[in-house]
């Protein structure tokens, strides 16, 4: 199981090393100037790094990047069989001054999320217009990153589906 997981999270770098240098626009600041990276600001951080959830058969792999330039990176797996079933790209930047997540789940609509509470180890995303989810939720608990979906915005919702990561690679 181990040495499963061990193949599962290279190949989960390898994705991710691919996403992030795909997605560096031409031209921007060198990584070696230090320009690229900043402070983060949004208070996200306890979001940074690969993380991994068993479920069965699957194992979902969710990664986040440092913020570097104002933005944070990340993407999601779900891995069965060692075969990639889903995968979803996601950003998480300032609009207009308002932190907001926007995702590209496989062979799915971009949809965006405003950030709607923030605390220390926590973050809730809202979309009241969006079908499904309306709200994504993060905590950090006990060391384990914590996220749920929703399927209303309603701050009593249930969660509709829920996922409990351990960190399987740290931030970089």
């Amino acid at each position: 199981m181990v040495a499963a997981m061990a193949d599962e999270v290279r190949r989960a770098w390898r994705v991710a090393a691919i996403l992030v240098f795909t997605v560096i626009p031409a031209g921007s600041a060198s990584l070696t100037s230090g320009a690229a990276t900043v402070p983060a600001r949004d208070g996200l951080g306890f979001l940074c790094g690969t993380w991994a959830a068993v479920q069965g058969p699957r194992t979902i792999f969710e990664h986040w990047s440092p913020s570097r330039g104002g933005q944070r990176l990340g993407y999601t797996q779900t891995i069965v069989d060692g075969t990639v079933k889903t995968y979803e790209t996601l950003r998480i930047d300032r609009r207009d001054g308002q932190l907001t997540l926007t995702a590209s789940p496989s062979n799915q609509t971009t949809v965006s999320f405003a950030l709607a509470r923030q605390s220390e180890g926590e973050a809730v995303f809202i979309n009241p217009d969006h079908d499904f989810p309306q709200q994504i939720a993060y905590r950090l608990r006990d060391g384990r990153l914590i996220a749920h979906i929703y399927r209303t915005a309603a701050p009593a919702a249930e969660p509709a589906a829920s996922w409990q990561y351990d960190r399987v690679a740290p931030c970089h």
